[in-house]
């Protein structure tokens, strides 16, 4: 969905931006309210999606609504844009670029506790295939080269250690810290092997993570670098195993890959929020998701430099509140984000006196 507010006098427009979607609340029994009945205790509202991310639009939506009905004349056009699919694939961002999206900057509504997101990490994924060869697991085998067989799950664990090893690269490796980002790292996140438990499996599908800097992004912003680094480091391992360099492991990379994003911190939206999260006296800082959002869409895809800017998405340990079970969100703290969002506007946009 895409609202506008028009200008007057043809100012910079912007553009605030959230996604709808959000992901399971499973275990259900364990949460003390129902996720999708909004609950309000002790000044905190509950419910899944509450922070991540239906806080940040319930503020978008109401400061720009406040700005309407207040007779405010922005000079730039306010667009309000929602969306699905931020937490599977990015389609949804995607889609909104697609039908047109246009805008001088961009503000996604994300749980930041009021610090400005000027990066976040890209995201690839994949499966690797390391194979095997079927045998009966209580009879003794022959050598493989004499037609015995290849236990598929002995063989990953070459694999295994070899993400390990660039992950440790990565970890210490020149250029590739970030000032409001963690390094990039990759690792294993699910496996399947065996078919029956006295046969030796053949084969073994380990599925991979790999989170990146906007470093190592290609020069169209994507990961392609970061596969083809993965795909050596794999493919180097396997030549070291006698069944594996002649038996490679085969990878095949998901298509629902996401760029990271860094936008410079002298743009005026990022000034802007900073200056108005002060002034409603909830000041931010700096900052990055080593997630990803649909800021990178907005501002690779469609050309929108945006940041990400909302209300409190952490609890006072500084763990995350997205995604737990009793999800909630400080309801004064969707006050004060509605008041900057629309002090940042008014600002970004320009207000005409007359």
């Amino acid at each position: 969905m895409i609202a506008s507010l028009a200008g007057t006098r043809g100012g910079r427009s912007l553009v605030f931006n959230g996604h709808i979607d959000v992901v399971s609340a499973e275990p259900v029994g364990e949460w003390t309210s129902d996720p999708f009945i909004a609950s309000v205790r002790d000044g905190l509202l509950y419910g899944r999606g509450a922070c991540d991310m239906k806080g940040g639009i319930a503020s978008m939506v109401f400061a720009a609504e406040a700005l309407a009905s207040s007779g405010v004349a922005l000079e730039g056009d306010l667009l309000v844009a929602t969306n699905t699919d931020e937490e599977s694939s990015g389609a949804g961002g995607t889609a909104l670029v697609q039908h047109g999206l246009k805008a001088d900057a961009g503000i996604v509504t994300e749980p930041t506790g009021f610090d400005v997101w000027i990066a976040c990490r890209g995201s690839e994924y994949g499966v690797v295939r390391i194979p095997g060869r079927p045998g009966h697991a209580e009879v003794r085998q022959p050598p493989w080269r004499a037609g015995g067989a290849v236990n598929a799950i002995e063989k990953a664990i070459a694999v295994l250690d070899a993400i390990s090893a660039l992950r440790e690269d990565w970890a210490s490796r020149d250029g590739l810290s970030h000032p409001v980002l963690s390094r990039p790292s990759l690792l294993p996140t699910m496996a399947r092997s065996g078919e029956w438990p006295v046969t030796y499996p053949a084969s073994c599908e380990l599925t991979i993570a790999v989170m990146y800097v906007p470093a190592q992004a290609d020069a169209e912003g994507w990961g392609s670098l970061v596969r083809r680094e993965v795909e050596r480091q794999i493919v180097g391992a396997a030549r070291d195993d006698d069944w594996l360099a002649e038996h490679p492991p085969v990878i095949e990379w998901w298509p629902n890959a996401v760029m990271p994003l860094e936008i410079p911190p002298d743009q005026p939206v990022v000034s802007e929020l900073l200056h108005a999260a002060a002034d409603v006296g909830r000041p931010g800082k700096l900052g990055g998701l080593d997630s990803w959002y649909d800021g990178a869409t907005l501002t690779h895809l469609g050309g929108i430099p945006s940041v990400g800017f909302g209300p409190p998405g952490f609890d006072q340990d500084g763990v995350s509140i997205a995604h737990m079970i009793d999800e909630y969100v400080p309801v004064d703290g969707l006050v004060a984000c509605a008041q900057a969002l629309a002090v940042a506007a008014m600002r970004f946009c320009g207000v005409s006196l007359s």
